[in-house]
């Protein structure tokens, strides 16, 4: 593994989330919670651009399936290093935050979340206007009720993500 494939392991491990790639929504679970960690100011420096389903970076994936696949060969480079100590402490902003999905599946709720924080970063929508927000997602075929935008952008100002 590299130096910033290991980030990308660290980065998962410490959001708590298990480092799985077998699944679409495992795969989308990684994308954004990197996605979020770097938006809470973890450099890991990957460059997300809107896809399909919210934010997306190639590179992260083709780094993630790199290390999934040295996961199965039982190297363990990466527990040699550890992420600095702001990392952590922005990381667990961003845990508390994977914590909150409530009703809805968590990756659809971090697919929200990354989802907004996204088109509210590129002036897309106002975090003002949850309605607004939520004819926005859904004219990229998101179906996200109003309240569960209301819930996701309140969620995302009170970890000062926004």
């Amino acid at each position: 593994m590299d130096r910033k494939q290991i980030a990308v392991r660290l980065t998962i491990d410490a959001l708590g989330l298990p480092f799985a790639m077998n699944t679409f929504d495992e795969r989308l679970v990684l994308q954004k919670a990197v996605y979020l960690g770097q938006a809470a100011g973890v450099k890991l420096g990957y460059y997300f651009s809107w896809y399909l389903r919210g934010p997306y970076c190639s590179p992260l994936a083709a780094d993630a399936f790199c290390v999934a696949e040295e996961l199965t060969q039982d190297t363990d480079d990466w527990h040699r290093w550890k992420l600095d100590e702001e990392s952590n402490k922005r990381l667990n902003e961003v845990k508390d935050l994977v914590d909150l999905h409530g009703d809805l599946e968590k990756a659809a709720w971090l697919e929200l979340l990354a989802s907004i924080h996204f088109l509210l970063k590129t002036k897309q929508a106002s975090a003002d206007d949850s309605a607004g927000l939520a004819e926005t997602l859904k004219r990229y075929g998101k179906d996200y009720e109003s309240s569960e935008v209301r819930r996701a952008v309140s969620a995302l100002r009170r970890k000062s993500l926004l």
